[in-house]
């Protein structure tokens, strides 16, 4: 039987190192075997904004960031239904029309930003619009329409408040349906989502200036 027993211990030493290496050597490996660049996902959303652009009548133009950051593989696939409906969201109801736009003294051409980025343990995927923002009073009135939220907790809620009805299953901008979804369709099917990789939705906006909504989910999926 082997026995370290009388080697000097620079020796020992020595091979216990190498047997670190080794495994995080291998580690590292099993981890690259379990995840793809974003830029997988990244290359399959380009050709669907061009459309939804297209079809809206506005001019866009669509920028992205980090497809370098790795996702697990078990997630990139599910999360392409959640990017393809904030982006088709961004279009119709974030970005503007050319005229609104430069009469608001923006250029005619508004731009969709879709980024990834890692956060501790976390992948944050970014979907940023440079357009109106959440017109956080339609959306309160919708919501009380809707009887998502009665009149008297509508009025009391904060923005936040208001925006986090979105999420809620039916929430719908639109009072007729449309050749492209409005701001708040298919959102609670967004969350679900994200939320059954264990991750969360984070939303963020400036009226009169753009949205943003970050899907942060974990970069290993067990």
């Amino acid at each position: 039987k082997p026995s370290l027993e009388g080697l000097p211990s620079t020796y020992v030493e020595a091979d216990a190192e190498a047997l670190r290496s080794l495994a995080d050597a291998t580690r590292e490996e099993l981890a690259q075997m379990r995840t793809l660049p974003a830029q997988r996902l990244f290359d399959r959303t380009l050709p669907a904004v061009d459309e939804f652009a297209r079809r809206s009548g506005k001019r866009v133009r669509f920028e992205t960031t980090g497809g370098e950051v790795e996702i697990d593989r078990g997630s990139v696939d599910r999360l392409f239904d959640p990017l393809m409906q904030l982006l088709r969201n961004a279009v119709a109801h974030g970005i503007e029309t050319p005229e609104e736009r430069i009469a608001s003294g923006k250029s005619d051409t508004g731009t969709i930003r879709l980024d990834a980025l890692v956060r501790a343990a976390r992948v944050l995927l970014r979907v940023r619009d440079d357009g109106a923002g959440i017109a956080v009073e339609a959306v309160r009135e919708r919501a009380i329409e809707l009887g998502l939220l009665s009149p008297s907790v509508a009025m009391a809620a904060s923005d936040a408040e208001v925006i986090d009805t979105l999420f809620s299953p039916g929430f719908t901008s639109r009072s007729a349906p449309t050749e492209l979804a409005g701001r708040g369709v298919g959102l609670d099917l967004v969350q679900s989502t994200v939320e059954s990789l264990g991750g969360s939705v984070r939303v963020e906006h400036v009226p009169g200036a753009g949205a943003t909504f970050e899907l942060r989910i974990p970069a290993r999926v067990t």
